[in-house]
Parts: structure tokens; C-alpha cells; sequence
């Protein structure tokens, strides 16, 4: 993921990115996992859960009150999020009502999610696929960009 402060409140950027534990990978629908548990969608809403705990940690501003955007290049995630319920996947149920707890534990406004399409999503398309680099892989990477 990638946070970039719009108004200037967080002085610098942020790349992160993290690998799903294989009992994780091993669940996930595929051709050749069709019993699997986790879809696609659903590792989209925990990919934009862990991108909040990021800002959560990260943030030098304080997050009561204001208003943050995110944007997502998966559809499903962007409309579960702006309508904070799903009737179609438990997992991201679950995973929307741990969004919630953050935020109300932030007194933030109500989180703006934004739809981007996959082919403008560049920057984060980068670190999610910089597991596949073995030089970035077997590095302890930090980045922080001023």
C-alpha cells in the first residue's frame, strides 16, 4: 500500500507492503483451490484494513476528526467499505466491523474510499508485487520517502 498526504498533514509518504501468511495463501479460491475459504475480495478489505492500522501507526497527526480518503482498485472492497455492510461474504463482514472498531476508537469522520482502476493503481501494484524481486524479498525494507 502507499499513503500520500494530500493537504501536507503527514510530513513525509508511505510504502508498505506485506506477504499473507501461507495459511492465508492456502485458503484463498483459486482454479486450483475451489474449497477454499478467503476470496480475492476478501483479501482486497483486509488489504484496506491493514492499510488503516498502518495509518494508525504511522500517523503523526492526530486522526480525530478528519476526513481520509482511500483508493481501491477492487470494486467489492469500495462498496462494502461506502456501505459498511456486506450480505455476500462473512469474512468481510467481519473484517468491516474491525474497521469500524478502529475508526470509532479514533473518533474519525467517516472514512471516503474511492474506486481506481488497476491500471492507474501503479504505485501500489509495486510493493504488493515486490515479493516476486528475491533482492527486495530477502531485504529488511523500510521505506520512507521525504
Amino acid at each position: 500500500g502507499v499513503w500520500i498526504s494530500a493537504k501536507k498533514q503527514l510530513p513525509y509518504h508511505i510504502v508498505w507492503r506485506f506477504e499473507w501468511p501461507d495459511a492465508i495463501k492456502n485458503e484463498l479460491i483459486s482454479d486450483s483451490n475451489k474449497s477454499g475459504s478467503i476470496s480475492i475480495n476478501d483479501l482486497e478489505m483486509a488489504g484496506l484494513l491493514l492499510t488503516w492500522l498502518v495509518l494508525e501507526e504511522t500517523s503523526p497527526i492526530n486522526l480525530k476528526h478528519p476526513t481520509i480518503r482511500i483508493f481501491c482498485d477492487n470494486q467489492s472492497t469500495v462498496n462494502w467499505t461506502t456501505k459498511q455492510s456486506t450480505s455476500t461474504s462473512t469474512v468481510a463482514g467481519h473484517l468491516l466491523r474491525a474497521l469500524g472498531f478502529r475508526q470509532h476508537l479514533h473518533r474519525t469522520a467517516p472514512l471516503l474510499i474511492a474506486h481506481i482502476k488497476g491500471k492507474e493503481n501503479n504505485m501500489a501494484d509495486v510493493a504488493s508485487r515486490s515479493f516476486a524481486d528475491y533482492k527486495i524479498l530477502k531485504s529488511d525494507l523500510k521505506i520512507i520517502i521525504s
